[in-house]
This record gives structure tokens, C-alpha cells and sequence, in this order.
């Protein structure tokens, strides 16, 4: 029986988030497809009862070491994972991104996946230390990776420009990001009023919605000087979605603007009432970001007919073309006039037709693809 190890390392760090919602539809079809194969889903802690990605599944914790420390990380990336991978006797290693070591004694082929470019991209956001790391990282397992996937044409491309050496000839396959069409999700409309309530969202007030992530390429402290401005002729909330509902960062970035009681921090909230923010509370979104490798938020905007002020990513443009109202993200004066003009637009009608390059059936097959053609026989 032929043996797959799974890199489960950052879905399991950040579940739900952008990497964990790329990677879990092509796991659940990836157990679909090879159920004759042994698939080993390997991360640092234990995951809940609920993960199930079928009867071939198995799922393997390694560390006892606080992984969410950065020496903890560290230690797992250098010593457990690959220490483990060196003593498996695994035909394939996949991962759905790249920060661990792949050991010479490895006898099995890898995949790994490079999401952006933005470490390198913008070397004057992140410190030496951060770009250092994620360099040796990837010139590293470049040279041991037997195919190395990817999320965007636009990402490709950066991809090849900043390592054509490593790559020697493996050029990246896109894989897309998923997603089902809105019309064929379930959405019960009462259960919007009962959001706004668990959320505390005035009824008077608009609503602003972020779902993009707190990296700090992602440009949050221009975004709340613009959405401040919002407030000085709008009532409004500015809704933030995602892992960070604690994060002292990100509550004291906060409380430097004066936004404590117009910013709603949600955490992960579950797909229903994602569902209830995009076609019932909010009335518009927004993302600032300076650098993606996909821009999951526009195209949830687009999907759900929500007017969406973007930075003019060429990525962006990729997706969702002309649709956004796009700003200069390092323009807070510009930023705050965009979405004020959002929030004067009316709703766009729902999207009925999915790009067909996001459709789920169709990455999960490339995906398999790939995998075919470098699994041994």
C-alpha cells in the first residue's frame, strides 16, 4: 500500500482561516480519490473528533512543546516534523505550505505550496530576520520538492521570477482556491436579526465588514485611520472577522485609534453566519491589503453581491476585475472616501454563475493530477 504524510502544521495552527480553507476541500478529495493509500495528516497538536476525511485517514500529533512559541515552532519545523518524515516510510509528502525541513534521507518525493511572494515582495513591511527565514525555508525545499503548487496565475509568475534557479524546470501548478456557489448554500434569512444581536450590531448604524486576515502586510492601522474618518459624518461599525478576537496587538491597535466600541471583533464564526454578514447585515466590505497571492475577500464580495473597496492588486484584477472600488492603500484620505461612497451603493445582485476555475470538483481533480503523476507506480 502506497503511504501520503499530510504537513498539517498550519491548518492546525489557524483552522478556518485562508490556508485551512484552501487545503481542506483538497484533503477530503484527496482521501476520495486514493482510498487504496494510506494517508497520514501530520501536525503538532491533536485535532478535534470532528475532522474526518475518510476511513484511509489516519491523523498524527508529534509535539509536546509549545508550538504556538517561536522557538516551539522552530523546533517542531527543524527537529519533530522532519525527524518524523526521515523514519516514515512514505512514498509522497504534501503540504500546503513550505516552513519545515525536508531531510536529505527522505526517501519519498514532496509537494509543497508557495501562496505569495509577499515576504519578498515588500521587503520594507517585514523585518530581515522574517525574510531571512522564509528564504532558507524555500531554497531549502525547492531543490528537494518534486512539484511545487500555488493559488494564482499572478502568483506564478512572482513565484518564477523570484526563484527560476530552484525551480529548474519545476514550474508551479495553480491550484485555485475553492468555493460553492452561494445559491446552493442554505441560508435561513431569520437568522441574520439573531447575529446582529449576539454581536451587538446597532440597527441604526452600517456596517462595515473585514474578513482579510491581521498579518501586517495586511495594512489594518490605515485601514482604522480611514474607517475613523468613516465616523466623523456616518454611524457605523467596522465588523472584523477571524483568529484574532484576543489578540492583545490587535486590541491595542485599536484603543490607539479610539475605536474600542466601533470595532466588533468576532472571532471564526461559523458558514451560516458568514452567510448572514454578506447578504444581510453588511453593507459593504473592504480589504487594504498590500500584497496578496489570491484575495479570498473580493471574490466572496463579488459572490455575494457586496460592494467591496480593494487595493488595486493585479491578483485582485485576476478575480474579480473591475468590480471592486479600488483605493490607494496608503492614502487614508482616499481609503475613507471610497468607503463612504460604498456605503451609499446599493447591493449588487448575487452572483449565480461561479468562476469556473474556483469550482471545487475542478481543483480537487488537478490537484489529484498532480499528485498521479508523481506518486510512484
Amino acid at each position: 500500500m502506497k503511504k501520503i504524510i499530510v504537513d498539517y502544521k498550519v491548518p492546525w495552527r489557524y483552522p478556518k482561516a485562508g490556508i485551512a480553507a484552501y487545503f481542506d476541500p483538497l484533503l477530503q478529495g484527496l482521501c476520495r480519490r486514493f482510498v487504496d493509500t494510506e494517508i497520514v495528516v501530520v501536525s503538532p497538536g491533536e485535532l478535534p473528533d470532528s475532522y474526518d476525511f475518510g476511513e484511509n485517514c489516519h491523523f498524527r500529533h508529534l509535539s509536546s512543546v509549545d508550538i504556538l512559541s517561536v522557538w516551539g515552532d522552530i523546533k517542531y519545523s527543524l527537529y519533530d516534523f522532519p525527524r518524523y518524515l526521515s523514519r516514515s516510510d512514505a512514498d509522497l509528502l504534501i503540504s500546503p505550505y513550505y516552513d519545515f525541513m525536508i531531510p536529505k534521507c527522505f526517501a519519498g518525493r514532496a509537494i509543497i505550496t508557495i501562496h505569495d511572494t509577499c515576504y519578498f515582495d515588500l521587503p520594507f513591511v517585514y523585518p530581515h530576520r522574517t525574510r531571512y527565514l522564509q528564504r532558507f525555508w524555500l531554497n531549502h525545499n525547492l531543490n528537494r520538492a518534486a512539484a511545487v503548487l500555488t493559488v494564482s496565475e499572478f502568483s506564478r509568475l512572482r513565484i518564477m521570477e523570484h526563484f527560476p534557479c530552484l525551480l529548474r524546470g519545476k514550474e508551479p501548478r495553480v491550484i485555485y482556491n475553492s468555493f460553492v456557489s452561494p445559491v446552493s448554500t442554505p441560508y435561513n434569512g431569520n437568522s441574520a436579526e439573531d447575529l446582529r444581536c449576539r454581536l451587538a450590531v446597532p440597527s441604526n448604524k452600517r456596517v462595515v465588514l473585514y474578513t482579510g486576515g491581521f498579518d501586517v502586510r495586511k495594512n489594518l492601522p490605515r485601514l482604522f485611520a480611514g474607517f475613523k474618518k468613516v465616523l466623523d459624518h456616518s454611524k457605523a461599525v467596522l465588523i472584523v472577522t477571524g483568529t484574532s478576537r484576543d489578540n492583545p496587538k490587535l486590541i491595542s491597535l485599536i484603543r490607539s485609534f479610539g475605536l474600542e466600541g466601533d470595532v466588533i471583533l468576532t472571532g471564526f464564526l461559523p458558514e451560516e453566519d458568514m452567510l448572514s454578514l454578506y447578504r444581510t447585515i453588511a453593507d459593504c466590505a473592504v480589504s487594504v491589503s498590500l500584497c496578496e497571492g489570491f484575495g479570498r475577500s473580493a471574490v466572496e464580495a463579488k459572490m455575494h453581491g457586496l460592494p467591496f473597496v480593494s487595493t488595486p492588486l493585479e491578483v485582485v484584477r485576476e478575480f474579480v476585475g473591475d468590480y471592486p472600488i479600488y483605493c490607494d492603500p496608503y492614502d487614508v484620505v482616499d481609503i475613507h472616501e471610497k468607503m463612504v461612497l460604498a456605503l451609499s451603493l446599493p447591493r449588487n445582485d448575487i452572483n449565480l454563475v461561479l468562476d469556473e476555475r474556483l469550482s471545487v470538483n475542478r481543483n480537487i481533480a488537478a490537484f489529484c493530477s498532480v499528485i498521479e503523476g508523481i506518486l510512484p507506480v
